[in-house]
């Protein structure tokens, strides 16, 4: 059984030990981190990794432009907002207490990567019509990655603009007013829209100025099927219907210069009917009972 004596002692002992230990401690220089890596570097970000728990900054320097983060105790770190294509050096430090710290080290070299090229939304061109007391037919050429297209027009003293959206590359508008009108069209990409093409024209005449020719062909629909008679077997290339809001509803190529019977089980509706024959365009207005 020990005297109290000596427990005093040793307790007396232990403590000078430990604070002796601590005053060490306190006197020991603020380690400097020995390694630092970058991975998942990008065209504007970069990851860190330093493996030691201490509290640490971190010191990008790129030409003449430096920054510094306060990266924590954490072993992984990332940094966004960086230059594409530019070489950075990267350094870190740590704070073991405030005012406490040691001097750059782990230093690492890295480059960000070239920065993505947008895919181009192109403008359509060669926009072109042609025209009948009818309707106008408007087609164009697609832009590079159009999908889609929003087309719009007005006649000339109009101050708003009517708009159509179509997937293809040509519509009919119906039931428009004798006089002048602009028109013009935009594409349409997955992520983007171009800017609108340079505007043209068209013009719609009075049906009393004008003498229409159908090479004596005639068009009707009956029990779901569209009718075409060519009696004077004309060359018939290509039949397109078409909605009354210039949706192309049905395109066929042909090569016939014999009567056509094109099965359209489709009711109620006012169609638009361009026939291209090898003398000329022929429209039809019907109605699809």
């Amino acid at each position: 059984m020990k005297k109290p004596g000596f427990l005093f002692l040793g307790l007396v002992l232990a403590a000078s030990l430990q604070s002796l230990s601590a005053q060490n401690s306190e006197n020991e220089p603020c380690s400097t981190p020995t390694w630092l890596g970058v991975r998942d570097i990008t065209y504007d970000s970069a990851g860190f990794v330093a493996w030691e728990p201490v509290h640490k900054i971190l010191r990008l320097i790129a030409a003449e432009d430096t920054t510094t983060y306060d990266w924590g105790t954490a072993t992984s770190f990332a940094v966004s907002g960086l230059l594409p294509e530019t070489e950075y050096i990267a350094e870190i430090r740590a704070v073991c207490a405030p005012g406490d710290s040691s001097d750059w080290g782990a230093t690492t070299t890295f480059t960000t990567e070239k920065a993505p090229v947008a895919p181009i939304c192109g403008i359509p061109s060669q926009l072109e019509s042609q025209c009948d007391s009818l309707s106008a037919e408007l087609q164009w050429i697609p832009g590079e990655n159009n999908i889609a297209f929003n087309l719009i027009y007005k006649l000339e003293e109009n101050q708003t603009y009517d708009t159509l959206s179509t997937v293809d590359s040509y519509t009919a508008l119906m039931g428009l007013a004798p006089g002048s009108y602009k028109w013009t069209v935009r594409g349409l990409c997955n992520n983007d829209t171009s800017d609108f093409a340079e505007e043209v024209g068209f013009d719609i005449e009075q049906l009393a100025n004008q003498t229409r020719q159908t090479f004596g062909l005639n068009c009707f629909m009956q029990e779901g099927r569209l009718h075409i008679l060519n009696p004077g077997n004309i060359l018939i290339k290509r039949v397109q219907i078409f909605n009354s809001i210039g949706q192309c509803l049905s395109t066929m190529e042909t090569q016939t210069s014999l009567d056509m019977q094109i099965e359209f089980p489709i009711q109620h509706q006012v169609l638009l009917v361009l026939v291209l024959t090898d003398r000329g365009r022929v429209a039809f207005k019907i109605y699809a009972r």
